[in-house]
């Protein structure tokens, strides 16, 4: 049992899991791979290639989020704890890629799949989305004189201006996005 603990997630609630199953498979990340493993005889039967980074750095990725739909196998490439830079979908049958989202410092536990969408948060917002966003908010805080205005200055400055995406679960182009204040 000490051999499976080695191989889940310690951190679930923000990290994601490392585990899936459909009808027929175990789909289990152990660093920047995939292994499908027969449900019956645990035998791996398959082995998954997250798509490779275009950044010049050299950090580690690691696979981070994951999830099966159909015969559609669902990824994050990670650089750094708890977030994706790049969301992707992969062909179950063959391993190819179907798709690649980069994004920007996207939560591994704000990525859902529903209704043939993936939706999810991205930290980055520009400061034009911030600021349409903030801008009622704004215009109360205006409004406000002495402490009760610093309070809502520094309300406003520590918003969590978000941008909500919708991307087509089988293209990966974009449906929707929203800037929101979350």
């Amino acid at each position: 049992s000490s051999r499976w603990w080695q191989l889940s997630q310690v951190v679930v609630s923000s990290e994601a899991s490392n585990m899936v199953a459909n009808a027929d498979s175990l789909f289990l990340v152990v660093g920047d791979k995939c292994l499908r493993l027969d449900a019956a005889t645990g035998e791996t039967t398959a082995t998954y290639e997250m798509p490779p980074s275009n950044a010049k750095d050299t950090k580690k990725r690691t696979w981070g989020y994951l999830a099966c739909v159909g015969d559609t196998l669902f990824g994050s490439r990670s650089a750094a704890p708890r977030t994706a830079e790049c969301l992707f979908a992969l062909d179950l049958a063959t391993g190819s890629v179907r798709w690649s989202h980069n994004g920007k410092s996207i939560p591994h536990s704000s990525i859902s799949i529903g209704d043939g969408q993936v939706m999810f948060i991205e930290m980055a917002a520009t400061p034009e989305q911030r600021q349409a966003v903030l801008k009622e908010k704004i215009a109360q805080a205006e409004k406000l004189v002495g402490a009760e205005r610093l309070q809502a200055e520094k309300d406003l400055k520590a918003a969590a201006v978000r941008q909500v995406v919708a991307l087509d679960a089988a293209t990966g182009k974009a449906v929707w996005a929203k800037a929101m204040d979350l």
